[in-house]
């Protein structure tokens, strides 16, 4: 191959990687508006969607756990 065509394949591959990470950007602004802990936060002058959501995301995933926890004590 011509150096040319490794250039041209790792463009066409940061053009896909680069449209991935606008997709993703735009499902974390969705879940940002979605949550109402998280729209408390985007209040917050200088805390953007990326932030409120990280913010949240530990309480929520310990919340989900304990919920998943005590249903499988049900089942055991």
């Amino acid at each position: 191959m011509l150096m040319r065509d490794l250039i041209a394949e790792q463009m066409a591959e940061l053009d896909r990687l680069n449209e991935r990470i606008q997709s993703l950007d735009k499902r974390v602004e969705q879940m940002s508006r979605a949550v109402m802990p998280c729209r408390q936060l985007l209040a917050i002058e200088g805390v953007g969607p990326v932030v409120a959501t990280s913010s949240i995301a530990p309480s929520v995933t310990a919340t989900r756990s304990r919920k998943v926890a005590k249903h499988q004590r049900i089942w055991d």
